[in-house]
């Protein structure tokens, strides 16, 4: 499932999706890894595989020309620009919920305003 959305949007960008299924995979390889070392949490390693490789769709929208990202949004919306992706592509909301959540650990609300951060 995973593969035609990436084809969908990444098709035309060689190099981007080459670092995206590049860093993705790297990513799955440890949730794995850590899924298996916690059999009593009984984790759909399933899930953890396609939502994984589809974290960091959103990087497609932002402006990071030095990993070949030429979007409009700023890098830190990454997650939530791949979060309504997914959601347009009619995903369960858990995958678009990876993405909206992947970013952003240990962020307060009180760093976003003060900051005024682009987040929700």
């Amino acid at each position: 499932m995973y593969e035609q959305i990436i084809d969908k949007y990444y098709g035309g960008c060689d190099e981007l999706r080459h670092i995206l299924l590049t860093h993705s995979q790297s990513v799955v390889q440890r949730a794995l890894r850590i899924a298996a070392n916690h059999p009593q949490l009984h984790i759909d390693t399933n899930f953890v595989l396609e939502a994984t490789m589809l974290h960091d769709i959103g990087i497609i929208r932002v402006d990071a020309p030095g990993i070949h990202c030429h979007g409009t949004e700023p890098y830190i919306r990454h997650g939530v620009c791949g979060a309504e992706i997914l959601r347009n592509e009619h995903l369960p909301e858990s995958y678009a919920r990876v993405c909206e959540r992947h970013t952003g650990a240990g962020l307060t609300l009180h760093d976003i305003l003060s900051q005024n951060l682009p987040l929700p």
